[in-house]
């Protein structure tokens, strides 16, 4: 990566023509100044541009201090002059930090002040290297900080309050959505040879068989009507499926409870939003409009 060296070559005119193309190459030829935010840019942030006339240009982050500047909190243009990925290094390092301790983080609005962004750069943020949006990362993180804390014997009480839960019922049924099974059951896994998960209302059981059932002649997943039966790990796990009740029922064998669990949420798809993706692609594509000739206008 490259620090900032300017790019004395330029006059403010070339500079900005750069700038509208929003181009990384350009990052570490020259700073962005904006006067009406108080702040300085690289060229390819993807904050909306600002007026022409409240643009100024800078060869080195000194002359952008210099002139009563801050850094960017959207592009960070002060990481990038460490050699530092702002993106991808801070993303981590404050993900691993909510991880540690998700009650000091209660809201999606704590978070982002513990970022040091606006709302609407932290959900910009979370899409681009989650794929989801900060509010779904928290619960999730949540509910994980949970599991750890459930299956080191701790009671769902005092889980709930070191989980940062906003109550009781909101800790009972963030964990079911997640895991498809009440704390108590999960607490229990340690020692457990089977399990019930509890399947949401409109579960698509038949397409789940369908689709592990796919490979007839597979020899480590089989399927029989309603059950399915899967070799993992060195271990045998068996689900069987009743729609009428939305349960599926796990008995395994040379696992241990906890694994068993993993594996069966992700194979029956209850750890994705499926709920959102059927929402999104639902309605059939819209048919482009027909040209004055009747027919539909050509592709490019």
């Amino acid at each position: 990566m490259r620090a900032h060296q300017g790019d004395a070559g330029l006059d403010d005119e070339s500079l900005y023509n750069l700038l509208v193309l929003r181009d990384p190459a350009n990052d570490g030829r020259f700073l962005v100044g904006v006067l009406s935010t108080g702040s300085y840019c690289l060229p390819s942030c993807p904050a909306r541009r600002p007026l022409r006339k409240n643009l100024r240009f800078f060869r080195t982050e000194q002359e952008a201090l210099a002139h009563g500047l801050r850094p960017c909190l959207l592009c960070r243009p002060d990481w990038f002059s460490r050699r530092e990925v702002w993106h991808e290094d801070y993303f981590e390092r404050i993900t691993a930090q909510v991880r540690q301790d998700p009650a000091g983080v209660p809201d999606t609005g704590s978070l982002a002040k513990f970022v040091g962004v606006s709302q609407a750069a932290l959900n910009a943020w979370f899409s681009r290297h989650a794929q989801e949006l900060p509010s779904s990362f928290l619960r999730r993180t949540r509910v994980k900080h949970a599991c750890r804390l459930l299956a080191s014997g701790m009671n769902a009480n005092d889980v709930c309050t070191s989980g940062g839960f906003a109550s009781p019922a909101a800790f009972h049924a963030q964990f079911a959505r997640l895991t498809a099974i009440t704390p108590v059951a999960w607490s229990a896994l340690g020692t457990a040879e089977a399990f019930t998960l509890r399947l949401p209302a409109n579960y698509a059981a038949r397409e789940v068989l369908g689709f592990h059932s796919r490979d007839p002649e597979g020899i480590c997943e089989r399927v029989y009507e309603n059950r399915i039966t899967k070799g993992i790990h060195g271990g045998i796990l068996t689900l069987q499926l009743d729609s009428a009740a939305r349960t599926a029922r796990c008995k395994f064998q040379g696992l241990d409870g906890w694994t068993a669990h993993q594996v069966a949420v992700r194979m029956l798809g209850l750890g994705q939003d499926a709920a959102g993706f059927e929402r999104q692609f639902a309605a059939p594509p819209a048919r482009p409009a027909c040209s004055e000739t009747g027919r539909p206008p050509p592709s490019h």
